[in-house]
């Protein structure tokens, strides 16, 4: 199995160019990818993360997938250099790549909040906070195998 990276960022409403949010988010990372993301996955991260941030409801949003490469829908390897990575480092503010994305986008202007699955199967639990609280929750993840965690659904909202 494979561990697989899929989400939604939920956009200010004030903030109308889509295209020009794509591109500012593509900045982030080369391993953010935007198409061949499976709708059904889509639609059960959307309905999670409407019911536990209802003011999400209305708002545009950026399906988005993160990946080790673009032909690659596995993020195993992003994964694997995380949790390789030793724990000081990121102690002294060197996070891994697959930090670096996650902090990016809980952190981008344009984004009100938005709701990270990372799954081999299917989302098991969900965790919700403030985008501070979920990239701690993320970090604390890296110490465990992917393959043995429980498949989480991270939503974070700039409000809460």
């Amino acid at each position: 199995m494979s561990l697989y990276v899929i989400g939604v960022v939920y956009l200010h409403e004030e903030f109308k160019n889509t295209d020009e949010i794509l591109l500012q988010i593509k900045i982030l990372s080369s391993r953010i990818y935007f198409d061949r993301i499976d709708e059904d996955d889509i639609d059960t991260i959307c309905l999670e993360a409407q019911s536990a941030a209802p003011t999400f409801k209305g708002l545009k949003f950026i399906a988005l997938r993160l990946s080790d490469s673009e032909s690659d829908y596995s993020a195993t390897s992003l994964w694997n250099d995380s949790r390789e990575r030793p724990s000081g480092e990121r102690i002294n503010n060197q996070p891994s790549e697959l930090e670096e994305i996650i902090h990016a986008l809980t952190g981008c202007k344009y984004i009100l909040g938005g709701a990270i699955g990372l799954f081999d199967g299917s989302i098991d639990s969900v965790f919700k906070g403030s985008a501070v609280n979920c990239s701690r929750y993320l970090s604390r993840l890296f110490s465990e195998q992917w393959d043995n965690m429980e498949n989480p659904l991270i939503i974070w909202s700039k409000e809460t």
